[in-house]
């Protein structure tokens, strides 16, 4: 399932029309697929755990938990 299919997106961004604060909305998946609907932004897991992408929840916090920055 992919949220590229019409009715599995309705699925996972329904949710947040019930979300009436300020704070920013995210939605995470493994698609590939860069999307923004009524102000929920998608991310692909991957490439946020990979990437340089970081999610603001507006405040500072501290990068931590990137797969990059792992060195066991």
């Amino acid at each position: 399932m992919s949220v590229a299919d019409p009715a599995v997106e309705e699925r996972e961004y329904r949710p947040f029309r019930n979300v009436r604060d300020n704070w920013p909305q995210y939605l995470l998946t493994l698609d590939p697929l860069p999307l923004e609907r009524d102000g929920v932004t998608h991310f692909n897991m991957m490439d946020l755990m990979v990437g340089d992408e970081n999610l603001a929840f507006g405040c500072a916090l501290p990068a931590i938990g990137r797969a990059r920055d792992f060195h066991p």
